[in-house]
Order: structure tokens, then sequence, then C-alpha cells
């Protein structure tokens, strides 16, 4: 994982594909800590645009929790999400739908896992927003906030990023004064959880500007507001 974050790729790519093996090897090919490695050698493969080899090892990972682990364990329905994320980009947006629907299905117990259960919405608001359905994508990107906020708190960055992909979603639908409402509060939320001068509050600020001049393409205040954060 260190070497992923430093940008050395190939090396950690290496080390996760010895890590498989000697799981293979030690505890047997069907084993939760093989799915574990493919799933975090998937996550890599995506980050250096290799989806082909993403999607087999979540595919294998995925097949493995399924036997281990049951349908309903929480690395399981992690590996769907990812899954699903991945088939969105891929184009395969019908069986991303099933995957996500999957998830909430198993999630809707008290005890679950309340961010699964928020990614899937919001992977199911980009599958909507794709389908021009904007009510059923302003509805999931709606339901995906209150997780968020109920699973972390409203002063978290991860709810802050929620509300920020909302926003998008708002837009997209063109309710302008939506997004810019939800645009406000990610970037206050940002600027208290993450600090002033930390990137996600940049990208907030640009985002804020953005929504400013879709509204109105002559408020120079957001233009100023977005040159300022680059």
């Amino acid at each position: 994982i260190l070497l992923s974050l430093t940008g050395d790729y190939p090396a950690a790519q290496h080390l996760y594909e010895d890590a498989i093996a000697n799981w293979e090897s030690s505890v047997g090919p069907r084993h939760p800590s093989v799915a574990s490695g493919l799933t975090n050698l998937g996550n890599l493969l995506v980050e250096i645009g290799d989806e082909e080899g993403a999607l087999r090892d979540y595919e294998r990972a995925l097949q493995l929790q399924h036997d281990s682990l049951g349908d309903a364990h929480p690395n399981t329905l992690a590996t769907m999400n990812r899954l699903a994320d991945l088939l969105i980009r891929r184009g395969a947006k019908n069986r991303a739908r099933t995957l996500f629907n999957a998830v909430l299905h198993q999630t809707e117990s008290p005890d679950a896992s309340l961010h699964l259960r928020a990614l899937a919405f919001e992977g199911l608001s980009q599958i909507q927003l794709g389908d021009r359905d904007f009510p059923s994508a302003l509805q999931s990107s709606s339901e995906a906030v209150k997780l968020w906020i109920e699973a972390v708190g409203d002063q978290h960055p991860d709810t802050a990023a929620s509300l920020h992909r909302r926003a998008l979603v708002a837009l997209q639908a063109g309710d302008k004064v939506l997004a810019a409402s939800l645009e406000k509060r990610a970037l206050e939320v940002r600027r208290a959880s993450l600090g002033a001068s930390h990137p996600d509050v940049a990208e907030s600020l640009v985002a804020n500007a953005e929504v400013a001049l879709a509204a109105d393409p002559r408020d120079l205040g957001a233009l100023e507001m977005s040159l300022s954060a680059e």
C-alpha cells in the first residue's frame, strides 16, 4: 500500500502478486486472504489504467468472497461496489446496476455498513444520470448524503465529498440552486475539517465558482474565485 501511495506502482504490483501466490500456497487458493489480495491488486490496476486486469481480479475476488464469506459480508459488498464502479466505466451499466442493487438489498439490516450502502446509492445515481433519469439520480444521491452523515457525521470530509458529488448530479439535472447550496456546504465542511490549504478545499472553491458561472456566466466574482484556487 505504501509503495502505491508513493507512486511506485510496478513494485507494488509485484509485491501484491507475490503475496497472492504466497497465500495460495500456504492457506489455499480459495482462502479469503487471497480474495483480499486480488481486491488490492485490482485497485492498483485501476489506478494505472489496466481495467482488463482489474476486472479479472475483481471478478475472481468476488467469487472467492461469495464462496468463503457469504453474500452479506462487508468485504464481499465492498468488492461488489468496486466491480460495479469499474463496469460503469466500461459501459456495462446493466450489470453494474444489478450489483449496486444487490449491495442495497444486503445492507437493509440496521447493523449493516452504512458507507457501503452510501457508495451503492452514489453508483446508482451515476447510472441514472446516464439514463437521464434525473429525479431518481437526485433521490439516490440524497440517500447517499444522509447515510454518510449517519455514518461519520455532518462535519466529516467523506460527507463533504458526498455533498460535492450530489451537487454535480444536481447541476447535470439542471437544478443550479440546489447545486450551489450543496457546493457551499461541502466547502464549509472541508474548510472546517481539513484546513484552508488542503487540496480538497481548492476543489470546492473551483466547484463553487463553476456552479456560480453556470447560473450567471457574467459573474466575475466566481471567475476570480476559480482563478484564486489554481
